[in-house]
Formats: C-alpha cells, sequence, structure tokens
C-alpha cells in the first residue's frame, strides 16, 4: 500500500506554503444586544470580544489562563457562577486561539429568565477578576495537570497525531510545535497568568447578545449598565413574489 500511494503521491507537486492571512479584525464597540423571543423562560447569553492566534507568544500562558476561567467544573466561572451563586445552569468560556486569525474570546451561559442581569453582571465582573485577583499556586497546579493529562487523549493513536501533523502543516506551523507547546505549559509561572491577563484581557472590548423573553427578563437589560439593548431581528422574510401565498393545509 505504501508502494502504491508513493507512486500515485511522490510525481505531484509540492505545495507551496499558505500565505499568511493580512485580514483586519476590529474589537466589538461594548453594546448589549437582544433576541426577543416569546416562547421561552430562560436566556442564552454569549459575551464576545476577540481572541488571538497559535503563533502568539504567549500561547501556553493563555491555555493555562483559559482553564483557570472557564475550563471544566473547577473553574472560576463554574465555581461563582454556577456553584457559588446558582445563576447558570451552565457555564464556560475562554480566549479563543485559533490557526491563521483571531479567535473568539467567548463566554457562554444558560439562565433563567429573570436571572438574566446578575448573572451577564456577575460574568463580566469575574472577566475584570482575571486583572485584578491574584491566581493562586492551587489555580495554576490543577491546571497545568489537566491540559498536560489530555495530551494522553488527544495523541493517542497514530491517526490523532498524523491529524495535528497535517493542520501544523498546512498552517505553516513548525515540526517541533507540540513539543515546544508541551515545555511552554510547564513553564508557565503565576507572574506570566498576571502578565498576559493585564495585557489581553479588556472587559470594554467585550459585545453581550442575549437570546431571551424580553417581557419575563426582570430587571431589564439596560441594567447591566451598557446602555439599552439593541434588538436584532432574526424573522425569516418571505421570498420576493411569495407574500400572500398558503402553502400546503392552507398555511402561510
Amino acid at each position: 500500500m505504501e508502494a502504491k500511494l508513493r507512486a500515485a503521491l511522490e510525481p505531484l507537486p509540492a505545495v507551496k506554503p499558505t500565505v499568511p492571512r493580512q485580514d483586519k479584525f476590529d474589537s466589538p464597540k461594548q453594546a448589549i444586544y437582544l433576541i426577543d423571543k416569546a416562547d421561552v423562560n430562560q436566556s442564552n447569553i454569549e459575551i464576545v470580544g476577540l481572541g488571538t492566534d497559535r503563533h502568539n507568544p504567549d500561547l501556553a500562558t493563555l491555555v493555562v489562563m483559559n482553564q483557570i476561567f472557564g475550563g471544566g467544573f473547577g473553574s472560576r466561572l463554574f465555581q461563582k457562577i454556577r456553584t457559588e451563586l446558582g445563576l447558570a445552569y451552565a457555564v464556560g468560556g475562554s480566549y479563543g486561539l485559533t490557526w491563521d486569525h483571531p479567535g473568539l474570546f467567548r463566554i457562554v451561559v444558560s439562565t433563567k429568565s429573570e436571572s438574566t442581569v446578575d448573572a451577564t453582571k456577575a460574568v463580566l465582573a469575574e472577566v475584570e477578576k482575571l486583572k485584578t485577583s491574584p491566581f493562586t499556586e492551587a489555580e495554576l497546579k490543577s491546571a497545568k495537570e489537566q491540559i498536560l493529562n489530555s495530551f494522553l487523549f488527544r495523541y493517542d493513536t497514530r491517526e490523532k497525531v498524523l491529524n495535528a501533523r497535517v493542520l501544523l502543516v498546512y498552517y505553516g506551523y513548525p515540526d517541533n510545535y507540540l513539543e515546544t507547546y508541551r515545555a511552554g505549559i510547564e513553564k508557565v509561572t503565576i507572574a506570566d497568568l498576571e502578565r498576559v491577563a493585564k495585557q489581553y484581557i479588556d472587559p470594554s472590548k467585550l459585545d453581550v447578545l442575549v437570546v431571551g423573553n424580553a417581557k419575563e427578563i426582570d430587571p431589564a437589560l439596560d441594567k447591566v449598565g451598557l446602555g439599552a439593548p439593541k434588538a436584532i431581528d432574526i424573522s425569516i422574510p418571505m421570498p420576493p413574489g411569495m407574500a400572500g401565498q398558503q402553502g400546503p393545509g392552507g398555511q402561510q
């Protein structure tokens, strides 16, 4: 099989490296948006901003910060918003890291309609605390262990390793990327975490999107402190020329 593959593929011309992207991505201008759904009794909240890509020299530290902030049941978000305050069915988030363009700094929360504002304000407060609340040795140790242990399952087969190598080649990353990535995680310090949090986390560059029942959200969303919510219409308009036409069974 190897001989057949070589005979078929080796005559092909070498692939040229992917040209680095030159896209320009602007951070959100802080605001709050609402998609009003009258048929629900809970809210889904997304808080979004710009992340970075995996070429970032602070990659390892950002990954550790993400684990502390929103990575699983022991994270700051989960422990504060769900366990301590009881404001969410589910909550999580991370400072996005993609291969060739900035990812999203994205936090997702599911909560009752009446706790929408409290949950949103509590999450934004946790974002701010990344810059002001000291990281602890216990948080650092736990985050590193979880990330490093995940390697056992992420690269435990030849197929997974091959897929990882294909990604690295396609996006122009060095051959030793995985080795340096793991070594970088092991070297992260509390001082590193405090530096990147202050450098990359900016609550004033986050947008808030709420999908929920406006009549049941009490207090109203303007109490979040980001001004009046901007409505987003997700209704699907009838195609031109079809207005008034009936579908099967007499339905519009």
